[in-house]
């Protein structure tokens, strides 16, 4: 609903008090909290190679979106269903490690819609405010309130 899409998935009743809890959250941080569940973030380490190959099999939110540059292919952040999660991380040989530059959110929700869903603002946003980067974070957070701040009026 923040991206401007109407949620067909949710049945009249759930839209409607997912409508309603748009309309009360005025903090980033609190639909950030709320949000939390949309992805399991695993982070891995790979090959040069294999993370330039990487990007063609998730589906990766437009960071120019907020004024940030594309990725340079050092670093991969992206979603993955999980129906391909483990076809991915065993093909693709990577290491779980908290330091690594593969950053898989690995979710259950139609990749279709997630891949709608990234070239908008807000996914984008919310990607952005749980960075370890502070000016990424900062973006993020920014671009959420104006979203929450539009949607209100």
């Amino acid at each position: 609903m923040l991206a401007g899409t109407y949620p067909d998935w949710l049945g009249p009743a759930q839209a409607s008090r997912l409508r309603s809890d748009l309309r009360q959250i005025a903090d980033p941080g609190d639909l950030i909290a709320r949000t939390r569940g949309r992805a399991v973030v695993r982070t891995y380490t790979g090959h040069r190679s294999a993370i330039g190959m990487l990007p063609e099999r998730l589906v990766i939110p437009d960071m120019t979106i907020l004024g940030l540059t594309a990725a340079t292919g050092e670093r991969v952040d992206g979603y993955l269903s999980v129906s391909s999660f483990e076809y991915v991380t065993d093909s693709f040989h990577l290491r779980e490690d908290p330091d690594g530059s593969v950053t898989l959110r690995v979710t259950g929700f139609p990749i279709a819609i997630v891949e709608e869903l990234a070239a908008e603002v807000t996914l984008t946003a919310l990607d952005a405010a749980t960075s370890t980067d502070p000016r990424t974070r900062g973006l993020g957070e920014r671009a959420l309130s104006a979203t929450l701040d539009a949607y209100r009026r």
